[in-house]
């Protein structure tokens, strides 16, 4: 796991190694995202999913239980901005404008 590798997220959402800060890519659904070897191969790990087991340990396993961004923006990593939840509760940080245009698609 990323942790035991020395990575770690700080309270703003800046990821780093145990040597140096690193400058995460962003995937194409616009998470951000580390690479880091494990068992001779590349393993990603999502920053909000790093803070989110720093915040919450264990429980981001759990069940259906997902890290969410309260804000809805998947590039703020910060400590406060990071939650646990259901999938319903996922969605409603979706921003409302957002929301109505995903159900307008749906619908057509």
């Amino acid at each position: 796991m990323a942790v035991e590798k020395g990575y770690y997220v700080d309270e703003r959402g800046n990821v780093f190694s145990k040597h140096r800060q690193l400058f995460p890519s962003v995937n194409r659904d616009g998470y951000m995202c580390i690479g880091f070897k494990h068992k001779g191969s590349v393993s990603i790990i999502f920053v909000h999913r790093l803070m989110g087991y720093q915040k919450f340990g264990d429980s981001i396993f759990e069940g259906k239980i997902q890290v969410r961004h309260l804000d809805g923006n998947r590039s703020n990593n910060s400590i406060e901005n990071i939650s646990i939840g259901t999938s319903s509760e996922n969605r409603m940080d979706i921003l409302r404008e957002k929301r109505l245009l995903i159900a307008k698609k749906a619908n057509e």
